[in-house]
């Protein structure tokens, strides 16, 4: 999986900053906090996150440029208004699949501050990619065979 071989080479970098941690006589506090508390941490993040993002948000921008997301939007306005929402909260529902912070932040496009506070809110529901390993996680211990 990407998600593998992108793990594997920051792990093959982060023993070679190690190696130059040691060399340089770094004490054991900072190359610590750089290797275990920095460099682990961003590494993890890099490789579970960037192999979705970097299929998602081409498709997204692609499917912008096609002009099918404004015929989404008109579409399921129906639908939202039944629940007291507005239907461009469904292109930002999208957008929060890959990054729930720019779901969020693209709230902006609703016109009314009170369809854009409930945007706001549900968006907080969509499962973004970050979430993703944590709730097939969850749901593996719930769940397994016993």
């Amino acid at each position: 999986a990407p998600s593998d071989l992108l793990a594997r080479g920051l792990s093959r970098l982060g023993e070679l900053l190690a190696g130059l941690l040691q060399k340089a006589c770094a004490p054991a506090w900072l190359s610590g906090l750089l290797m275990d508390g920095v460099y682990r941490t961003l590494a993890w993040v890099v490789a579970v996150m960037l192999p979705p993002m970097a299929i998602f948000f081409p498709l997204f921008t692609l499917l912008e440029d096609l002009g099918y997301l404004p015929r989404v939007a008109f579409n399921l306005d129906n639908f939202f208004r039944r629940a007291g929402a507005h239907g461009k909260q469904s292109l930002t529902m999208c957008m929060g699949f890959g990054c729930n912070a720019c779901g969020v932040i693209g709230c902006r496009i609703i016109d009314s501050p009170r369809e854009r506070l409930i945007a706001i809110l549900t968006n907080n529901f969509v499962p973004c990619n970050g979430r993703f390993p944590t709730l097939i996680a969850v749901i593996t211990m719930f769940f397994a065979a016993t």
